[in-house]
């Protein structure tokens, strides 16, 4: 196990390689992160759909979400919200700040086709149907009754989960090591309904593909709050903080 400040570096390490890395590479990098969390989305959705009671279905579900996180971290795919962290090397001047803006408008935008192409997938398997489908419906118009700032608010609350959870994976070099570290948060994010805006767009893209009613001011209603909430929560709370707790520290 790395100690605290060997993590801190290790995430600053993480963000040069990351803002540094090929067009090409960050394209499939992002297709797949956006990939594995709707995969681990629709393990959410199934487990709500199909055990009852209902309470335990979203228990289950929430133990069954953080797969998709574990596929990004060991295989070395890239998640926008993950990737809020890169704000840390660039407050220590190891990476440009356009850099590092530039990696989070190119991975949202990647991660939003992978989670779209699951969705797509999802449908032409019919999935989409009956009980799920209700499911898909509640959980969507749950979102759009969301006012701006409780979207801001749960998806601050969301992505402090959601990075610290990547950053305290870089504690380990072993699968089983990030899989037990990075469990506990994520299940708590999505059981305790903060909001994830990749998660997000593995939502609105299977309510569009089945024909559920929303407009295009719900769903930027919904995703542009998410979206700032998480870039505050990962990029810049969390962060800070510890760049506060290490940045003198030899």
């Amino acid at each position: 196990m790395k100690t605290d400040y060997e993590i801190y570096g290790a995430v600053i390490k993480t963000g040069v390689q990351k803002t540094k890395k090929k067009n090409r590479a960050t394209l499939s990098a992002g297709i797949l992160g956006g990939a594995y969390i709707a995969l681990g989305s629709i393990g959410y959705l199934a487990a709500v759909t199909n055990i009852q009671p209902a309470g335990v279905g979203k228990l289950l579900g929430s133990f069954l979400f953080p797969v998709g996180l574990l596929l990004i971290l060991i295989t070395g795919a890239e998640l926008f919200t993950g990737n809020n962290l890169l704000s840390l090397s660039a407050m220590h001047g190891e990476s440009k700040w356009q850099d590092v803006f530039s990696n989070w408008i190119k991975i949202y935008c990647y991660n939003a086709i992978g989670a779209m192409f699951i969705a797509f997938l999802v449908h032409m398997g019919g999935y989409d149907q009956g009980d799920f489908l209700h499911v898909i419906e509640k959980v969507v118009h749950a979102k759009v009754a969301l006012s701006f700032s409780e979207a801001l608010a749960r998806g601050i609350l969301c992505n402090i989960l959601v990075a610290i959870a990547v950053w305290i994976s870089y504690s380990s070099d072993s699968a089983g090591g990030k899989a037990v570290l990075i469990w506990l948060p994520i299940t708590l994010f999505v059981y305790s309904g903060y909001e994830h805006c990749v998660a997000n767009m593995l939502y609105f893209s299977l309510a569009w593909f089945a024909g559920v009613q929303f407009s295009i001011a719900d769903f930027l209603g919904n995703m542009v709050p998410v979206t700032i909430g998480n870039i505050l929560g990962g990029g810049i709370v969390l962060p800070v903080l510890y760049y506060g707790m290490f940045k003198n520290k030899k």
